[in-house]
């Protein structure tokens, strides 16, 4: 996390540090405070920001499913709510994974969610 966020060197710095992301003070001069903040990582479960343009602080991080992290990524293409998107498909009587798939070849929202 700190290695991404602060070190030019490390591979993943241009997804992090380039974009402005950091590590707060607090949790990157001592492991004892983010042990005290987030308590210790439960098996099989990821640290991850909840607003991914925000840093890592406290109040921006929970523990999350190695999926849920993988759903939060920036590059995994259209930015799309997928618990509101969920909930409109539902209204509109279509599977949420048919919805999300059309917009991700292009349909705008109000086209996928078409029966």
């Amino acid at each position: 996390m700190i290695g991404r966020c602060h070190r030019q060197s490390h591979p993943a710095f241009k997804y992090y540090g380039q974009r402005g992301i950091t590590v707060c003070e607090r949790w990157r001069t001592s492991y004892e405070a983010f042990l005290a903040d987030m308590g210790e990582a439960p098996a099989g479960l990821w640290l991850d920001r909840i607003d991914g343009a925000r840093s890592y602080e406290p109040g921006n991080c929970r523990w999350v499913t190695p999926k849920e992290s993988a759903r939060n990524r920036a590059k995994t293409g259209p930015r799309i709510n997928p618990n509101s998107l969920r909930q409109r498909a539902i209204a509109a009587g279509l599977p949420y994974q048919r919805v999300f798939q059309r917009i991700r070849a292009g349909w705008t929202e109000a086209e996928a969610l078409t029966v």
